[in-house]
């Protein structure tokens, strides 16, 4: 996963033919600040500073990912998915 991030944020140019892109361009390009355009930099942000408004999207998916399901949607949830496995196909 390390590998994909660095090549997609990694520079602003798509790499030329290499046998390892990855060390031969996107590393080196993003240890040297050259970060491919982004929604940080609509706002101003410049350099790693950018990758802000993308870090913050990760971890909030992730904490909603993880977050347990409020038992009001659990019940609705559960409900819905019983009186679904009772109920004939239309097609029956």
């Amino acid at each position: 996963m390390f590998a994909v991030w660095t090549e997609t944020v990694g520079g602003q140019a798509f790499p030329d033919f290499s046998p390892n892109p990855l060390f031969d361009f996107s590393l080196p390009k993003m240890l040297a600040g050259d970060i491919a355009r982004n929604a940080g930099m609509l706002v101003g942000m410049s350099g790693y500073k950018s990758l802000l408004p993308l870090l913050a999207v990760v971890v909030l998916a992730a904490l909603f990912a993880g977050a347990p399901m409020p038992p009001r949607l659990r019940a609705q949830r559960d409900a819905t998915n019983q009186s679904a496995a009772t109920r004939r196909p239309r097609w029956a």
